[in-house]
C-alpha cells in the first residue's frame, strides 16, 4: 500500500532500481491509499525463477522508503505479521491455528 502523494515517486524509483519488465495494477482505498500488486514475469520452469523473489523484497524496501507498507502477510512475509496485523491478532491467529498444526503431519506441531 501507498499513499497516494507517493506514488509518482515509488514508481519512478522502480523504473530505475528494478531491471527486469515489472508489471502492476492497484486500487484506490478510502484512505488515501493506493493497494499495489505486482507481477514479475517468469517461466517457472527455468531456474531464475527462484531469484525473482529478490525483485519483490527491493519493491518492498522501496516502498517503505516512500512509507508504503504490506496489507497482509501472504505465504512468503509472516516474519513481518506482527508489524502487519499486530502482536494481539498474530497472537489470536496462533492460539486458533494451534489445534490443527499440534495434528498436522506436513508442520509436526511446529506453529507457522
Amino acid at each position: 500500500m501507498i499513499p497516494v502523494e507517493s506514488l509518482a515517486a515509488f514508481i519512478a524509483n522502480i523504473a530505475k532500481e528494478i531491471r527486469h519488465p515489472y508489471i502492476m495494477e492497484g486500487f484506490a482505498t478510502n484512505r488515501r491509499e493506493l493497494v499495489l500488486l505486482g507481477f514479475i514475469p517468469h517461466d517457472e520452469r527455468k531456474f531464475n525463477f527462484n531469484l525473482a523473489f529478490g525483485f519483490l523484497l527491493s519493491v518492498m524496501r522501496i516502498a517503505q522508503k516512500y512509507e508504503g507498507r504490506n496489507y497482509t502477510t501472504g505465504l512468503h512475509f509472516t516474519g513481518f505479521a506482527e508489524q502487519i496485523l499486530g502482536r494481539e491478532v498474530v497472537e489470536r491467529l496462533r492460539q486458533y491455528k494451534q489445534p490443527c498444526h499440534a495434528l498436522c503431519r506436513y508442520t509436526g506441531g511446529e506453529d507457522r
